[in-house]
């Protein structure tokens, strides 16, 4: 069997594959590097999920497979923009597992411009991760 592979992405409002930096970088890069050395803000610089996942599938989905685990990190506050459901639901299935780490109070979830609750449903799991103490439980929980 091939040696597991990871790839990363970042988005806010557009995608941008960040694998090579990171391994160039040793993976010891500041956040603002990352917005810096990428393509990851589009038309507004305003996160859009929806459009951020359309760009994912379209680009990354046909390199997906049953081996395949997806973590997303993020609010999923899409600043009332369409949620991007379809697109979601479509990752879901190329892969074997969708896992959110949300940095948001899961008493927060859902409220205001939240579409959290549109892409449960396709996870195998969300986490609240505000600290490395539930960093930690929901990697136990993943692996």
């Amino acid at each position: 069997a091939a040696p597991p592979h990871t790839r990363s992405f970042v988005f806010v409002d557009a995608l941008d594959e960040v694998t090579t930096l990171l391994e160039d970088t040793g993976h010891q890069i500041e956040p603002w590097q990352l917005l810096r050395n990428t393509n990851v803000i589009g038309e507004t610089g305003h996160s859009d999920y929806g459009a951020v996942f359309r760009e994912f599938v379209d680009r990354i989905g046909s390199d997906l497979s049953n081996r395949a685990t997806v973590l997303i990190t993020g609010d999923a506050r899409s600043n009332y923009r369409p949620p991007g459901s379809a697109a979601f639901a479509e990752l879901a299935r190329a892969c074997r597992s969708v896992f959110w780490l949300n940095p948001e109070p899961r008493d927060q979830w859902g409220q205001h411009d939240s579409d959290v609750e549109a892409y449960l449903p396709h996870c195998a799991a969300a986490f609240e991760v505000r600290t490395l103490e539930q960093l930690e439980a929901a990697i136990e929980r993943i692996l």
